[in-house]
């Protein structure tokens, strides 16, 4: 899924970065700035939830839309109570929708 995101966001005009795992991105954003991180719940190394509060710790202001399979509204109030500006289920959600949701977050 990451990676047909990444193919149909660049598609779109939009410039996107693919990494595979929590700590991964902690260290990206560190070195780069971006305008929305888009994170999964689930993930290898760190899931998302401490992605969340690194991110917050480092003092990033980036708006974070949650994608995850995850479907229970804990999560999803629990993410957005950590700053998340966005949840989504990604199976319930195609990816013109995804697509949508990024241009709202990015006018």
């Amino acid at each position: 899924m990451a990676r047909a995101l990444q193919i149909k966001l660049q598609r779109e005009g939009f410039s996107a970065t693919t990494v595979f795992n929590g700590a991964a991105a902690l260290e990206m954003v560190s070195k780069e700035s971006y305008d929305l991180i888009m994170c999964d719940l689930i993930m290898p190394k760190m899931d998302g939830f401490h992605v969340l509060e690194g991110l917050r710790a480092q003092g990033s202001t980036t708006p974070i839309m949650i994608m995850t399979n995850l479907s229970q509204e804990e999560d999803r109030q629990k993410a957005l109570d950590m700053g998340a500006c966005d949840f989504l289920v990604k199976s319930d959600t195609p990816i013109a929708e995804i697509i949508a949701r990024v241009r709202k977050l990015l006018d």
